[in-house]
């Protein structure tokens, strides 16, 4: 079981946004409310996974920002199972959807990671 909470962003952009999160797990996917009018995102957000092969797939977590006609695509977050750190905050840079590994220059994600494999201490 992963769970991801209080959920940020720096420097995605000079201009402000209105940035939300879809985050993906194992074909399941949670969407946040939008946060308007910003250019650094707070979002008290929370979302937990449970994982069948935490190994096999990563959990991607992407930044889009919501307009009246079209929504842009920000960043992507792929978070692998060794980087699911327990209990830890980590910024990380945000990529293109199609190269997964080169940073964009439209800053970072900061996320609150805790792992856990007993489903009642949450």
């Amino acid at each position: 079981m992963v769970v991801y909470d209080t959920f940020s962003t720096n420097g995605i952009r000079a201009e402000d946004v209105n940035a939300y999160l879809i985050i993906t797990c194992e074909g399941e996917k949670v969407s946040s409310a939008p946060i308007k009018q910003t250019s650094n995102p707070e979002m008290n957000f929370s979302v937990i996974f449970y994982r069948r092969s935490p190994e096999s797939k990563p959990i991607n977590i992407d930044v889009w920002h919501k307009s009246l006609v079209m929504d842009d695509f920000i960043g992507r977050v792929s978070l692998r199972h060794p980087q699911m750190i327990e209990n830890q905050i980590q910024e990380l840079a945000l990529t293109s959807k199609k190269d997964k590994d080169t940073p964009i220059n439209s800053g970072s994600l900061i996320i609150s990671t805790s792992n856990n494999r007993n489903l009642m201490a949450y």
